[in-house]
C-alpha cells in the first residue's frame, strides 16, 4: 500500500483520530462528559442486576429518594460512583464548570490511597435508580448499555477508573467506525477520493464530535448507526434496491431505535427512499400511481400509530405550539454554537470568532446551493457543470435526513415543554450530530457550486479543493485551541 494511496491516507486519518481520542480520554476527569455519570450508572445497574433488590428496598422504605442537583449525597447512584465523584473532586456530578483538580506533592492524588483501600458498593441502594432509559425496549434499557454491561463484568476486579476509561476508549473506536462510514458516503455521492479524504479529515477535527466520541453516552452508538443508514440510502439512490440493502436499512433502523428513541426518525427517511424510488421509475412500473398512494396511506397510518405510541397525539390539540416555537427558535443561535463545539467555560472571544468564520463559510455554501436549485437559464451552465458528478438527488436526500431528525427532536422537546411549561429538554447542538455527514455533504456541494463559476475545469476543481483545505486548517486550529487553551486549563491550570 503506497503512502500516497487513498487507503493509506484514510488509515492515517483514522489512526490520528483514535490517538487524539485516547489523549482526550486521559485529559477529561471522570464523570465530566455529557451525562456520563448517569450512563455509567445505567451500565453498572445492569451489570450488577440489582433491579429486584432495588425494588425490594423501595418497598421496604415506602418512598422514593429525591435528587437535589446541588447535593451530591442525594444522587440515586451506586456508592462507588458517588464516592469516586467525591474523591476525584467532582463535587457536582452533572457538571460544575469551575472545579479544578487539586494536586498533591506525591505520586498519589488527593485521598487516592485511602480510596483504593476501600471497597465501595456497586449496588443501587437508592430507588428508583437514576438511569438512562429507552422507551422502545421491553425493559426500557438500550443496546448501548447492555453491550457495555459485559465490559463492566469483565473488568469487575479492576478499579473504577480503569473500567471507566476502557469504556471511553470503546467510544473512540465507535468514532473511528463513524469516520470510515463518512468517507464511504462522500465517495458514493460523487466526490473524488482526494476531496472525500479532506472532508473526512475536517469532520475528524470538529471539536464537538471529537470530544463527544470520548464520552460514555449512547449517542456514540446512535451516530454511527444513523450514518450507516445514510450510507445505505445513498447506495440505493446510486445503484437501486436489492435484498441486502433493504435488509441493511431494517437492521440499522432496529439497532438505532434500540439504542435511542431518536432513531425512530429514520422511518421517515426510509419512506422518503421508497417514495423517491417509485416516483423516479413511475414510467417503468405498472400502477405506479396506485403504489405511491398506497405507500402514502400506509405511511400516514404508521405515523398515527407511532405518535399514539409515544403519547404525543394530544400535542396537536394543544394551543401552546406558537409559544413553544418562539422560545425554541430563540435557542437556535446557542444550539449552533454548541454544535460547532464552542465551549463557554472561560467566555473566550476566540471560540466565538472561530464559529463565526465557520458560519460565514456555511452561508457561502448555502448561497451556492441556492444557485444550484435556481431555474434561471443564465445559471444553467453552472448547475450542469457542478451536478455532473454530484447529483441533485443526493442533495434532497441529505436535506430529508436533516429534516426528519429535526422534526423528531422538536416534537420530543415540545412534549416536554407542554408537560413542564419550560424548555426542560431543549435542543442542544449535540442532538444534531447524527446528521453531521449530511450537513458536510451539503456544505461541500454548495462550495463546489461557487467554485463552478470558474470557466476552466481544472481551475474549478483547484479552488473547490482549496476551499476544503482552508476549512480543514480552520478546524484543526479550532480543535487545538479548544483542547489546549480551554479544556486543559479549565481542569488543570
Amino acid at each position: 500500500m503506497s503512502y500516497k494511496s487513498s487507503k493509506f491516507i484514510l488509515l492515517i486519518i483514522l489512526t490520528a483520530f483514535f490517538f487524539r481520542g485516547v489523549f482526550l480520554v486521559a485529559v477529561f476527569p471522570i464523570f465530566r462528559g455529557q451525562d456520563e455519570a448517569r450512563h455509567y450508572n445505567t451500565i453498572q445497574y445492569l451489570a450488577n442486576d440489582k433491579q429486584e433488590k432495588c425494588q425490594n428496598e423501595l418497598n421496604k422504605r415506602g418512598l422514593e429518594s429525591e435528587q437535589n442537583k446541588r447535593d451530591l449525597s442525594t444522587y440515586r447512584y451506586s456508592d462507588e460512583i458517588r464516592e469516586t465523584a467525591l474523591v476525584s473532586q467532582n463535587k457536582q456530578i452533572r457538571g460544575n464548570y469551575y472545579d479544578k483538580v487539586v494536586f498533591t506533592n506525591s505520586v498519589n492524588g488527593l485521598k487516592e490511597k485511602e480510596f483504593k483501600q476501600q471497597q465501595h458498593s456497586k449496588v443501587q441502594r437508592f430507588c428508583p435508580p437514576d438511569i438512562a432509559t429507552s422507551m422502545f425496549n421491553k425493559d426500557n434499557l438500550g443496546i448501548y448499555h447492555k453491550s457495555l454491561k459485559s465490559v463492566e463484568n469483565l473488568l469487575a476486579k479492576k478499579n473504577i477508573f480503569i473500567r471507566y476509561d476502557v469504556m471511553r476508549i470503546i467510544s473512540v473506536l465507535a468514532g473511528v467506525v463513524f469516520l470510515y462510514l463518512a468517507y464511504g458516503i462522500f465517495i458514493t455521492v460523487g466526490f473524488s477520493k482526494k476531496q472525500s479524504l479532506i472532508l473526512t479529515a475536517i469532520i475528524s477535527f470538529q471539536p464537538k464530535l471529537a470530544i463527544y466520541f470520548t464520552n460514555i453516552n449512547y449517542d456514540v452508538f446512535l451516530i454511527p448507526f444513523w450514518t450507516a443508514f445514510v450510507l445505505v440510502g445513498v447506495r440505493i439512490l446510486k445503484s437501486g434496491w436489492n435484498i441486502w440493502r433493504a435488509f441493511g436499512l431494517l437492521i440499522l433502523l432496529f439497532l438505532g431505535v434500540k439504542t435511542k428513541p431518536t432513531a425512530i426518525a429514520l422511518l421517515g427517511l426510509a419512506v422518503y427512499l421508497i417514495i423517491y424510488s417509485l416516483w423516479t421509475k413511475r414510467k417503468q412500473i405498472k400502477n405506479s400511481k396506485a403504489l405511491l398512494v398506497g405507500v402514502g396511506i400506509v405511511s400516514l397510518l404508521g405515523l398515527y400509530l407511532l405518535l399514539k405510541r409515544v403519547e404525543v397525539l394530544t400535542l396537536f390539540t394543544n394551543s401552546n405550539f406558537g409559544l413553544y416555537l418562539t422560545k425554541s427558535l430563540s435557542k437556535v443561535y446557542g444550539s449552533s454554537r454548541d454544535y460547532w463545539g464552542a465551549i463557554s467555560w472561560n467566555g473566550s472571544v476566540l471560540s466565538a470568532t472561530y464559529v463565526k468564520i465557520i458560519w460565514f463559510i456555511e452561508w457561502v455554501a448555502w448561497f451556492g446551493l441556492g444557485i444550484w436549485l435556481a431555474e434561471t437559464r443564465s445559471l444553467q451552465d453552472c448547475r450542469d457543470r457542478v451536478s455532473a458528478k454530484v447529483s441533485v438527488k443526493y442533495l434532497w436526500f441529505m436535506l430529508a435526513s436533516i429534516v426528519v431528525l429535526q422534526i423528531g427532536v422538536r416534537v420530543a422537546d415540545w412534549k416536554i415543554f407542554s408537560e413542564r411549561g419550560a424548555l426542560a429538554l431543549g435542543t442542544p447542538g449535540r442532538y444534531w450530530l447524527p446528521n453531521i455527514v449530511p450537513h458536510f455533504v451539503l456544505l461541500a456541494m454548495g462550495l463546489r457550486v461557487v467554485a463552478g463559476f470558474f470557466e476552466n475545469k481544472r481551475l474549478r476543481e483547484k479552488y473547490f479543493e482549496l476551499s476544503l483545505l482552508v476549512l480543514l486548517i480552520i478546524m484543526i486550529l479550532y480543535w487545538s485551541y479548544e483542547v489546549f487553551d480551554v479544556v486543559i486549563p479549565r481542569f488543570y491550570l
